[in-house]
């Protein structure tokens, strides 16, 4: 029984990769400014030089307090955060679009990752149900 929840696990995850790798394929990203990028804007404010001004004075910060103790935390943070916030706003700054594309085409992407999810969901389920099982015999 062991054996059989492997293989739908296995599956599902063959599966999932198998559906998400197609579905990539067929999304084409572009800057939309022809051979430039710009970050997004906020009025006036360009937030991803903003945003690299204020990583590159943690950073430096980072390198000058190294071994404070208090700031270490407080700069690891602030580091974390702004690498998030930066790659939210590259990803915002993207225009995404599907390229030729059928119905039939979307349905089998997702069909297999949802397919995949599920299979890989069951083998996980029934190995905790067999563990629950046992644990319950001892």
């Amino acid at each position: 029984m062991k054996n059989k929840n492997m293989i739908c696990r296995v599956i599902g995850a063959i599966m999932i990769l198998v559906g998400v790798v197609l579905f990539a394929l067929s999304i084409k990203v572009n800057s939309g400014y022809g051979y430039g990028f710009r970050f997004v804007r906020w009025g006036n404010v360009n937030l991803g030089a903003v945003l690299i001004v204020l990583l590159v004075f943690e950073v430096v910060a980072y390198v000058a307090l190294y071994n404070i103790q208090p700031w270490m935390q407080i700069l690891k943070v602030a580091m974390l955060g702004t690498a998030v916030v930066f790659g939210i706003v590259f990803i915002v700054s993207l225009n995404f679009y599907f390229e030729r594309m059928s119905l039939l085409q979307f349905i089998i992407y997702l069909g297999l990752i949802g397919i995949g999810a599920g299979l890989l969901i069951r083998g996980r389920l029934a190995d905790r149900k067999k563990d629950a099982e046992k644990d319950s015999e001892e």
